[in-house]
């Protein structure tokens, strides 16, 4: 991760939970090379554990290509670990990501982000 700012919406009056938003940068590496804005809405519960719910944007390169592609992601945070499903938003491809269609997985702590996808071009 290159940044996270992580601000609450609200607080639920009946106390059972609250509602923040996080705007979070990565830096990708491996089969995909990039920079990823990741912008996710959380519901916490009182546990502290989360439902999360999100869009992140990838510009980078893979597959001998490179553009930028939105990611649509949603998933449960445990306390401890995030793991998210993800799948490409359909026509926001540009450059040589233009016919990208994809999904995958993420899974995150506050220490490191690991990516799985599964790309077709």
């Amino acid at each position: 991760m290159t940044s996270w700012q992580e601000d609450e919406i609200r607080t639920l009056a009946d106390e059972s939970g609250k509602v923040t938003r996080a705007c979070i940068g990565y830096r990708m590496t491996g089969d995909v090379d990039g920079e990823a804005a990741d912008d996710v809405v959380m519901y916490y519960r009182p546990d502290g554990t989360a439902t999360v719910v999100g869009l992140w944007h990838l510009t980078g390169s893979a597959a001998g290509r490179k553009g930028s592609v939105m990611f649509a992601s949603s998933g449960d945070y445990d306390g401890t670990t995030a793991l998210s499903q993800v799948r490409s938003v359909l026509g926001s491809g540009t450059g040589g990501f233009a016919t990208l269609s994809g999904t995958g997985t993420t899974s995150a702590t506050s220490e490191q982000v690991e990516y799985t996808l599964d790309l077709e071009f």
